[in-house]
């Protein structure tokens, strides 16, 4: 039987904020937390309707199974935060949460639906987001800056436009119809990824591992592409968008 959760207005939970402060199954209904403070702190199976979380500095927050709908965290520094199983999606509104220009430096998305969130401005330095779901996300022009790891996601729709991702690990994602216009993909690993329907005006994937990527859609006339890794099944494949005409050797 699932435990109910209690609620909490804004007050209660403010009085219990602090460092290494835990909450376990409370609800929070449009609190005004902006501005606060508190260190490592946890939520186990918690739920954030409609709450602002605007320049909180919750450095090293832990959170387990946790739904924020309709959450506002612009500004917020959650370095080294840590997220498994949580929601930052409204499937009604088909809205999700904001976290324009905060501090996700070396946070973990682990299982999660961050579907439709803004995460543009963010710095997202050393950030891992794995086996989640960000379809429709915006990360333009977040500051990856070569070391995120992204892997084993669902990406469809996102906007990657203007990112920085050099030399990251971004296999085995499904970027479909995903907007990657002016990123740089440069010496990253693509290893497995479905790039079908992408848009990639100006987009660069000089030295990118594309071995296995679906790269169906691109038309390397239009890439930065040299130097980048491919099977010989992809080059055919690439060859033939190029409208060339390719016959087996001999004939």
């Amino acid at each position: 039987m699932t435990q109910p959760k209690k609620p909490l207005s804004t007050e209660e939970f403010l009085s219990q904020l602090g460092s290494e402060a835990e909450f376990t199954h409370i609800e929070l209904r449009d609190a005004a937390l902006s501005q606060s403070e508190g260190l490592n702190v946890v939520f186990r199976n918690c739920t954030f309707i409609n709450s602002d979380m605007m320049d909180v500095d919750w450095e090293g927050l832990k959170c387990y199974s946790s739904s924020f709908i309709n959450c506002r965290f612009i500004d917020a520094n959650l370095e080294n935060a840590v997220f498994k199983n949580c929601s930052f999606f409204d499937s009604e509104l088909s809205l999700g949460c904001n976290f324009m220009r905060a501090n996700l430096r070396s946070a973990l998305f682990d299982q999660c639906d961050i579907s439709s969130c803004i995460f543009e401005g963010a710095d997202v330095i050393k950030i891992t987001i794995q086996h989640s779901n960000a379809t429709g996300a915006k990360f333009f022009r977040a500051k990856f800056n070569g070391s995120a790891k992204l892997v084993e996601n669902k990406f469809r729709y996102i906007d990657l436009r203007g990112a920085n991702l050099e030399k990251c690990d971004i296999s085995h994602n499904d970027l479909t119809w995903a907007t990657l216009d002016e990123a740089d993909f440069t010496q990253a690993n693509l290893i497995g990824s479905n790039l079908n329907g992408t848009t990639v005006n100006l987009t660069k994937f000089s030295g990118a591992d594309l071995r296995g990527a679906d790269l169906s859609s691109f038309d390397i006339r239009a890439l930065a592409i040299q130097g980048a890794k491919i099977y010989e099944y992809q080059m055919r494949k690439l060859l033939e968008n190029c409208d060339l005409i390719i016959f087996p050797d001999g004939h």
